[in-house]
């Protein structure tokens, strides 16, 4: 049996729910799409061969429930119906909204991580940066500076300028920039902050 197609899927990423409220929090109604599900017999319900597989960032049934049962649950809602518009106040608007800014899809991400992954780094309480919280964390941060050490003793103040440059200088260089990748991956979305704020 071949599966229909659906004709429209929205795009993998973060969005908010009309009933979003930014007074309750940058996750209040925000949920992350992963996929579509297909509805695999032939007597599904008309609009309801497919289904929008997505998962909470903010305290919600189905994220406790994957406490509880120790597996990952999804949200599911008919595609159609996550992908319609809705009327209230005399206003119509898409039932959901795709978040475009960067700064709170940063955010968003480090929700995600906190709820549904480990965290290797979070971010530092003073200046920016992160500390690492894991012993995956650790291990990265003292692989770092093992190698950073190890690429320093192969010159000396008697080697030329770009023996140094590309034997010390350019392995740390590329070593920290690979770093700050991983400590945005597997880290909080870092930010200037001078203590612990009261709301994260």
């Amino acid at each position: 049996m071949s599966l229909p197609i659906p004709a429209k899927v929205p795009e993998k990423g973060f969005y908010y729910h009309y009933k979003h409220d930014p007074a309750k929090g940058i996750g209040d109604h925000a949920y992350e799409v992963v996929g579509v599900g297909f509805h695999t017999e032939d007597d599904a319900r008309p609009g309801e061969e497919h289904f929008l597989i997505y998962r909470p960032l903010y305290n919600q049934s189905v994220y406790l429930a994957s406490k509880d049962l120790g597996i990952p649950c999804y949200d599911a809602r008919p595609l159609t119906m996550w992908m319609e518009d809705v009327t209230k106040d005399g206003k119509t608007f898409p039932r959901f909204q795709k978040i475009l800014d960067p700064e709170i899809i940063a955010e968003l991400k480090t929700i995600r991580t906190q709820m549904y992954e480990k965290l290797w780094f979070k971010r530092k309480s003073f200046g920016w940066g992160w500390t690492p919280v894991s012993w995956e964390g650790w291990t990265v941060v003292l692989g770092y500076v093992a190698l950073v050490l190890l690429f320093s003793l192969t010159v000396n103040e008697y080697s030329p300028s770009s023996e140094i440059f590309f034997t010390a200088v350019l392995p740390v260089i590329l070593l920290t920039i690979a770093l700050i990748r991983i400590c945005y991956t597997k880290g909080e979305a870092p930010r200037w902050q001078w203590g612990i704020r009261k709301q994260d």
